[in-house]
């Protein structure tokens, strides 16, 4: 089974905030008082018409983080913080990247994180070893862990697939 997510998640008063700027924003109520923005095809076009930006893409390990998406989170997070995700994964092997957003500039990222099939051992394995990026970031926007779960869990992420 694969999944793919491209999001803004944030405080839900933050979320609210931006979703009453674009039309076609759609907020979705996560735990812990969090919520999120799908980027998709149609409110990436809106913001990059709109913002417009003259740049090259910051990060080239995000699909849909343009310049002008880019431009808007550090706006919308000099009084709010931010986390931009994605994620693309089929089965269990995939790659995720995650960056943060507060004070009008990027703290934490990008970070990337991918998930490989190993054939020679017979296992996967991850590039880098460590904390995934997304829990990384979310850990960083303020997320807490629930039992077992991690932070991408706690949100019920998963349930975006």
């Amino acid at each position: 089974m694969g999944y793919v997510i491209h999001a803004i998640v944030g405080k839900s008063d933050a979320i609210t905030k931006i979703t009453s700027n674009w039309v076609v924003a759609k907020k979705v109520d996560l735990r812990q008082g969090y919520s999120l923005i799908q980027v998709s095809d149609e409110l990436l076009d809106d913001i990059n018409e709109l913002v417009n930006s003259e740049k090259d893409a910051p990060y080239p390990e995000f699909l849909k983080l343009s310049s002008s998406l880019h431009e808007l989170l550090q706006s919308e997070s000099i009084t709010k913080t931010f986390a931009y995700i994605e994620s693309d994964y089929f089965g269990s092997v995939g790659a995720q990247s995650a960056v943060l957003y507060a004070n009008g500039e990027t703290v934490l990222g990008p970070l990337k994180t991918e998930i490989k099939w190993c054939s020679n051992l017979n296992q996967y394995y991850q590039n880098p070893q460590g904390q995934l990026a997304i829990n990384s970031v979310l850990s960083q926007l303020g997320v807490s862990t629930r039992n077992s779960m991690d932070e991408f869990e706690s949100l019920q992420l998963g349930s975006l697939r």
